[in-house]
């Protein structure tokens, strides 16, 4: 163990973690339902902040009848226990199987206890039927499903259109 951790390089200005593993599994119930379901290739605990910071993350979320309604993958992640939200960062992509839409992003914050969704840095949303939206920024209320963008550009696909789009600048 010893030389196991003499090889760790910790995040900067950061002690060593509390606890490593590998292929972890972190579950968030709400109301007794499953409610997020995350695969993480390695994770670090560091239990006295609450937190795990993370490589390789798969999230799925549920809704309360139990059906998958999203998936989230990214390279990296922090899970805050303490204010109960969980950062996705780097090619982040949140696939929305309601919706039909897929969301590409660098950087995202899900607030699981407030269900909001939000980011500060730019966001391209694809539609299956080719229309897209690329913003600045977005702020979403899972709950509500009401999303607001910032700094917008929309492509959008009628049903009866093909290659002709409407755009709105």
């Amino acid at each position: 163990c010893k030389d196991t951790m003499a090889k760790y390089e910790p995040y900067e200005g950061e002690a060593l973690p509390d606890m490593m593993q590998d292929n972890y599994e972190h579950n968030i119930y709400k109301n007794n339902h499953k409610y997020l379901e995350t695969k993480i290739n390695h994770a670090d605990f560091f239990e006295t902040e609450e937190r795990i910071m993370c490589q390789g993350l798969n999230a799925t979320v549920y809704n309360s009848k139990g059906e998958i309604t999203t998936t989230i993958t990214s390279e990296k992640g922090e899970i805050n226990q303490k204010n109960k939200q969980i950062e996705f960062s780097g090619a982040v992509v949140i696939q929305s199987f309601e919706n039909e839409t897929t969301i590409k992003t660098e950087n995202l914050f899900l607030d699981y206890k407030q269900n909001k969704m939000y980011n500060s840095v730019p966001v391209t949303i694809l539609k299956d039927n080719g229309s897209s939206l690329n913003a600045s920024s977005m702020k979403a209320d899972i709950q509500t499903k009401n999303t607001t963008f910032s700094k917008m550009h929309i492509i959008y696909y009628y049903d009866t259109e093909e290659k002709n789009p409407t755009t709105n600048d």
